[in-house]
């Protein structure tokens, strides 16, 4: 016998009882959120995913590996 849990789970993480609806309606979403915070408070800067590459290959080649 299962005992229903979403009443205490969403106390805990800040929503409500159904935590059933919650998991439901997030269904197909990629994200939730922005990297804002990330770039004002970390000064978080994403590259293209060339510059990533050529700055892996740099790193991996000065390293030996």
């Amino acid at each position: 016998m299962a005992i229903p849990s979403g009443t205490l789970v969403g106390k805990v993480m800040g929503t409500g009882p159904n935590l059933r609806e919650l998991i439901r309606a997030a269904e197909g979403v990629t994200y939730w959120a922005t990297d804002d915070k990330a770039r004002r408070e970390l000064g978080y800067a994403p590259r293209d995913l060339e510059t990533g590459f050529r700055q892996l290959l740099a790193t991996k080649s000065s390293s030996g590996g």
